[in-house]
This record gives structure tokens, sequence and C-alpha cells, in this order.
């Protein structure tokens, strides 16, 4: 299903482009050698931005954090406490993609410094983890480190709506093949912005695909 859509993404914006084109034809199936060759172009471009994205997160890590915020399971765990609010730790656990025992280390430096609390209810073993005001602060810190520079990547690249809608379709359907077979999208959203995503009636491509994908199990 990944490999699928993924495709499907990247044909859409060959697509597009040589659409555009005068005397450029498109190809009608997946054999043709262009086709081939735009999925490696585009999935070696996916990788290389993913990387450069990364890095923006490890810089502004290095100098906007101290501990415990210098890790980025750290900060993931707050974004996510953010917009997902009282959250079981098993739950964080999973979308952060922790081993039980590193998740309690992670939890207790976290509460160590403030910025989230933990309680348990009655007859429930699970423990539950709340973010603190001052982890909210931290957590829209840590989105401010590296969205505004993103946000200036996407429209240098693309400065009107003619580009920009069509490619945003493009993103989230990669952004749902990235989903793949999950129900629950905090492992894929765990640093996301809910309020830019969801901006003006848009969508989240990852609550779309586990919607997909809970429906058909």
């Amino acid at each position: 299903m990944q490999r699928a859509l993924l495709d499907v993404c990247i044909m859409h914006t060959w697509v597009a482009h040589v659409k555009g084109r005068k005397g450029t034809r498109v190809p009608k199936t997946e054999t043709h050698p262009r086709y081939a060759a735009g999925i490696a172009h585009g999935a070696n471009v996916l990788r290389a931005l993913a990387h450069a994205i990364d890095s923006l997160g490890d810089s502004a890590a290095r100098t906007d954090f101290t501990p415990p915020l210098d890790h980025v399971s750290a900060r993931d765990a707050l974004t996510l406490l953010s917009w997902r609010g009282r959250t079981p730790a098993p739950a964080i656990e999973e979308a952060l993609g922790l081993s039980q025992s590193a998740c309690v280390r992670l939890l207790d430096r976290l509460q160590a410094a403030g910025l989230i609390a933990r309680d348990r209810e009655p007859r429930d073993r699970r423990v539950w983890v709340t973010v603190t005001p001052e982890g909210e602060h931290a957590a829209r810190r840590i989105i401010a480190a590296t969205s505004g520079t993103v946000e200036a990547l996407v429209s240098r690249a693309l400065p009107d709506a003619s580009r920009l809608i069509p490619a945003l379709e493009v993103l989230d359907l990669i952004a749902m093949a990235a989903a793949g077979d999950a129900v629950d999208p905090s492992r894929f959203c765990r640093a996301c912005d809910p309020t830019a995503c969801l901006a003006e009636g848009q969508a989240c491509p990852s609550d779309r695909a586990c919607d997909a994908n809970s429906a058909a199990s």
C-alpha cells in the first residue's frame, strides 16, 4: 500500500509538470522508463529533504534547548502531549518507538523539569501523562524553532496558490502513504502543530489514512 501510494504521488507531480511542457507526452503505464526514473528521482529528493529538515531540528536543539529538551524524543513527547492531551504512557511508548524502560526514564526527566505530570486512576494500572503549562510553553518553542524556516522554504518554492494547492495535494498523498496501516496518527503526527495543519478547514492526511484503515479493518 505504501509503495503504491508513493508511486501515485510522484507520478501525479511528474504528470502535472510535463503537461505544462509543450510537446511532452505523458506516459500511460508504470512500465514507462521515464516513470521509473521519476520514482527514483522523487524518492531521492524526499530522502534529501527529510535529512535537511532533520538537520534543522538538530541545529535548533543545539542552540535553543537545554536538557532534557536537547533530545528529540523529549521534544516529540511534549509536542505530542500538547495536542493529544492526557495520554496513557503505553501510547507515548508506541508513538515515540521507545521501550517501556526508556519511556519511563524519559518521563522521569520531563517530570523533574516540571514539563509533565503523571497520575493513575482507580482500577487502572496504566500511568497517565499530562503536559503542564510550562510544558505547553516549551512545546510552542519547539514547533517555532523550525516551523518558520520550513514555511519559508515552502513559500519560496510555491509563491502562488496555483502551484501551492496541487503541491499540497501531493504532499498529503505521500503523508497518507507514510501512515501505512496505522489506525492512530500519533506516531506520524508526534511533532506536528495541529493549528497549522488544520487551518482554514484543511484535513490531516495522517488522520484521513488512519480513518480509512479503521474502516477497512
